[in-house]
């Protein structure tokens, strides 16, 4: 048993059976599994649009093997470091997952609300236009990512392992499977509520702590070292301390 990666384009409206068609005619054999690798859009041609698949044969028929990619591994050992992170959003969620799963004491201070109470704000907010400044489109469990079409995007490009871990976490959450592969991965607006419960429920579960509607106001710096931040009610002291506000929390 061999494995092969293979390239080819198809239309838009393909089936399942078409695609098994055009893989057996570069393959050549009928006894063969398969899974997409990456899938792109060729729209340079307007009157001929068509999806450019990378696709993984598995046959009997192959002597090669192509090594499979790299796991991210998270070793679980008990610390006794404290972490804070400031922000909900993607950047700060996984922070927080990924320490805690290694290991850290961590803490999410959010400003915004849960996503329900935020979903129900929302809802206000079209109906009567009462603005809630704290918990709104920017602000609120899932970053302001939660109420768009959940485009995911990141600019670094040596993050392969990281990038595949946040993937399948957010497919175990809900997300679609496409996302693993598509070179432009959405989450989906219709499914995103619900992706970000999922991974909060995954996060607690394994001993992190979330706190919402708290916006942190101010922290306590002493020998060029952050030791506590604080909101108008609580201090939340920490051994380290992550900030991510996202791009709309100038305050």
């Amino acid at each position: 048993m061999g494995t092969k990666k293979i390239g080819l384009s198809i239309h838009t409206g393909y089936t399942a059976e078409e695609l098994e068609k055009k893989i057996r005619e570069i393959v050549k054999t009928d006894e063969f599994t398969y899974r997409i690798d990456r899938k792109s859009l060729d729209a340079r041609k307007k009157n001929s649009i068509k999806w450019v698949l990378s696709v993984v044969v598995t046959s009997p028929g192959f002597r090669d093997e192509i090594p499979p990619f790299p796991e991210l591994e998270i070793t679980w050992q008990k610390r006794k470091e404290k972490i804070t992170v400031v922000g909900s959003g993607p950047a700060g969620f996984f922070c927080a997952y990924i320490l805690q799963k290694a290991g850290f004491n961590t803490v999410i201070v959010e400003r915004g609300g849960d996503v329900k109470t935020r979903s129900a704000g929302i809802a206000d907010f079209e109906r009567t236009g009462i603005f809630n400044p704290v918990s709104n489109y920017a602000f609120g469990e899932g970053g302001a990512g939660t109420f768009s079409d959940g485009k995911l995007t990141s600019r670094t490009k040596r993050i392969a392992m990281e990038k595949q871990f946040i993937l399948k976490s957010y497919v175990k959450a809900g997300a679609p499977e496409e996302i693993l592969y598509m070179t432009h991965p959405h989450l989906g607006s219709d499914n995103l509520v619900s992706i970000v419960r999922n991974l909060r429920d995954d996060y607690l579960a394994i001993g992190g702590k979330i706190v919402f509607d708290e916006k942190i106001a101010s922290m306590d710096v002493g020998d060029n070292k952050v030791a506590s931040v604080f909101s108008a009610s609580r201090e939340y002291p920490g051994d380290h301390f992550v900030f991510a506000t996202g791009h709309s929390a100038y305050d």
